[in-house]
């Protein structure tokens, strides 16, 4: 009489077991929030989400979404707190952080007035103007080396309808828009099924800057022991396409406040 029950004790604990094996580690992941032109909080896009989910189930975890300004978010991460998503890695943050491989590549494409549109060759093409720019935006080491000494910076507008007004006020000369898109053609075509009604505009045809996004862990905390898995899902994913498959594809609906070209 003992055997089956015995039996039956061993079966229920393996299946405890086998449960807990089963049930994926949540991770806290910080993204950088956007705001409307109202400035409430919008909630993470689609896309973006779809590319988390996409990750973490490659990676067998479980992330948990929490939007923060991205110095804050920053900060959180520095401290062991989280991970931090679509982070681009310079030497600054090196101090700190360590990075996962690349996510995708971001380009900080430049839209400028209708028929003010300059052929640029680099960053003395923008001596003298006032760029309009995300709060926390991510524009390259070479933006941030000359940002307030050859060019004006403007972070204060949130939404796009707030920097496309700024704009055609004259009160800046371009706006910098950072998205996935690898292609002025398909950036503008982004651009216009958004904001297509916001004024006259020109996209240039070379971005300001191109780099690589990542998703990164506090340097000396053990939160950044779960970067190794999330590399070999990262590479794969990018071996199978899947990730450009996300980035690119076009979105169902009109999404009018994003800050953000993805």
């Amino acid at each position: 009489m003992k055997c089956p029950l015995v039996c039956l004790s061993l079966l229920l604990n393996l299946s405890v077991q086998a449960a807990g094996i089963a049930e994926p580690p949540t991770v806290p992941l910080l993204i950088s929030e956007e705001r409307d032109a109202k400035g409430y909080v919008l909630p993470v896009g689609p896309k973006r989400r779809k590319l988390i989910e996409l990750i973490g189930t490659k990676a067998g975890l479980k992330f948990d979404i929490k939007t923060y300004p991205l110095r804050r978010a920053q900060k959180l991460t520095e401290r062991g707190e989280g991970l931090l998503w679509g982070i681009v890695q310079t030497p600054k943050r090196s101090r700190h952080l360590v990075f996962s491989k690349p996510i995708a590549e971001m380009r900080a494409w430049m839209v400028v007035p209708a028929g003010k549109a300059f052929a640029y060759d680099g960053i003395n093409g923008l001596s003298g103007k006032t760029l309009s720019i995300s709060t926390g935006g991510q524009y390259g080491e070479l933006f941030e080396t000359y940002r307030d000494r050859l060019f004006k910076v403007e972070e204060e507008a949130g939404s796009y309808e707030a920097r496309f007004a700024m704009m055609a006020q004259g009160r800046v000369d371009m706006i910098l828009v950072c998205s996935l898109y690898t292609t002025v053609s398909g950036f503008q075509a982004w651009l216009e099924r958004n904001y297509g009604g916001i004024g006259e505009w020109s996209v240039l045809p070379r971005p300001l800057s191109t780099e690589t996004l990542h998703i990164a862990a506090a340097r000396n905390h053990a939160i950044n022991r779960f970067l190794p898995v999330i590399d070999r899902a990262i590479v794969s994913l990018n071996r199978d396409g899947a990730i450009h498959a996300i980035t690119h594809a076009r979105p169902l609906y009109r999404r009018k406040s994003s800050r953000s070209g993805y």
